[in-house]
């Protein structure tokens, strides 16, 4: 009888199915963070990257300022590596990513208030989303609010905009 238990309870146990165990926790989701709080140059970078509290997102500080066409810009932040331990990992961000840097309330270039960067410019940065219907064009985002919105744009992926690299978050191929 003992030993019919002990079968019952491993099947039992076999049939329940495994609860999904999150890898962080939600509770930060709906989280503003606002000021200088939200960032943090990052020294094991000399000063190169900025943490962005918010997003979990690690940024240049100092974007490039050459523009370049769509799939130069990918190579750049494919070749890019920062600090003085040389890290690389970089990679052009997705349109969501980018956006969350855009502040529409700000005088350009649209930037959070209590942001670090250096050298942004109130222009277009590439996103490494494709646009869904025509994928000769990319979205990005704009910095600028004199005869544009600042925010989501898309244009022809061969015209050359601004770069500015994040390394981690999910990355990979991103159509829209």
């Amino acid at each position: 009888m003992k030993m019919l238990s002990v079968v019952l309870l491993a099947t039992m146990s076999l049939m329940i199915p495994a609860l999904p165990v999150a890898a962080d926790s939600l509770a930060s989701w709906d989280t503003v963070i606002t000021g200088a709080s939200r960032f943090k140059a990052l020294t094991t970078f000399n000063n190169a990257a900025v943490l962005d509290h918010e997003t979990g997102l690690v940024w240049e500080r100092s974007p490039d300022t050459v523009p370049r066409t769509w799939l130069v810009a990918h190579q750049v932040c494919v070749g890019r590596a920062a600090g003085t331990i040389r890290r690389m990992g970089w990679r052009l961000p997705t349109v969501q990513e980018l956006l969350t840097l855009v502040d529409p309330t700000r005088q350009p270039p649209s930037l959070p208030t209590g942001h670090p960067f250096i050298g942004v410019q109130p222009a277009f940065y590439w996103s490494a989303t494709t646009f869904g219907e025509n994928p000769d064009v990319a979205w990005g985002a704009g910095f600028e609010n004199d005869l544009t919105d600042p925010g989501a744009r898309f244009t022809l992926k061969s015209l050359p905009n601004l770069v500015w690299c994040v390394r981690s978050g999910h990355g990979g191929p991103d159509v829209q």
